[in-house]
């Protein structure tokens, strides 16, 4: 159907080391893509609160990147996740991350709603890469995870993610890249447009 959510995450090229089938890692939610889809509605409709997560890649970025969450796991406060807060500059900057995570599930409950119902996620959110930026090579110690990203506002133009060495390119919105952020990885946004895409971190089945 022209309105689901479009794959392109290893079918229909080879197979790489870092990169996942989503069939493959989440075989239990064969709805997940339509799902994804109210997601996106929703976010388009709501005025998001970006959050400069700067100072979580100041090491690794060149230009800009921001975050603006949509859900949280309450798994993560009891230490599911080894790296449960981003770094901020200020005590301004985190009071204001803390209370937009706090008024989640009241903003966006369709959000709420469709992952909830998935107990491997752990977060998700919108990631924006600004114009001319760049995260270079760097990894999480987040080994029993793997990230989902799910284009929304693709520019035309030199714009991708490399993971073990091996690149995927995006081309559209809707377009699904499954990875492993506990691998070397690095983005590049080489256009004059922001790059954003839908983050989702999950649980790897053990």
């Amino acid at each position: 159907m022209l309105h689901a959510l479009e794959i392109l995450n290893g079918r229909t090229e080879l197979k790489s080391s870092g990169f996942y089938d989503l069939e493959d890692v989440l075989p239990e939610t064969p709805n997940l893509l339509v799902s994804l889809e109210d997601v996106l509605e929703e976010v388009r409709s709501k005025t998001l609160a970006w959050h400069n997560w700067n100072a979580d890649h100041e090491s690794v970025l060149s230009g800009e990147w921001h975050v603006a969450n949509i859900y949280r796991s309450d798994t993560i406060s009891r230490g599911r996740k080894k790296k449960p807060r981003p770094k901020m500059k200020s005590r301004e900057e985190m009071a204001s991350w803390i209370k937009s995570v706090r008024n989640l599930s009241k903003e966006f409950p369709v959000s709420k709603m469709v992952f909830d119902k998935i107990p491997a996620v752990n977060f998700a959110g919108l990631s924006r890469l600004g114009p001319k930026s760049y995260l270079h090579t760097h990894l999480h110690d987040n080994p029993n995870s793997l990230v989902c990203h799910v284009g929304v506002d693709i520019p035309d133009g030199d714009v991708g993610i490399e993971v073990d060495g091996h690149d995927r390119l995006w081309f559209h919105s809707r377009q699904v890249i499954i990875f492993d952020d506990s691998l070397p990885h690095m983005a590049w946004n080489r256009t004059d447009q922001p790059r954003t895409v839908l983050h989702i971190d999950f649980e790897k089945e053990l």
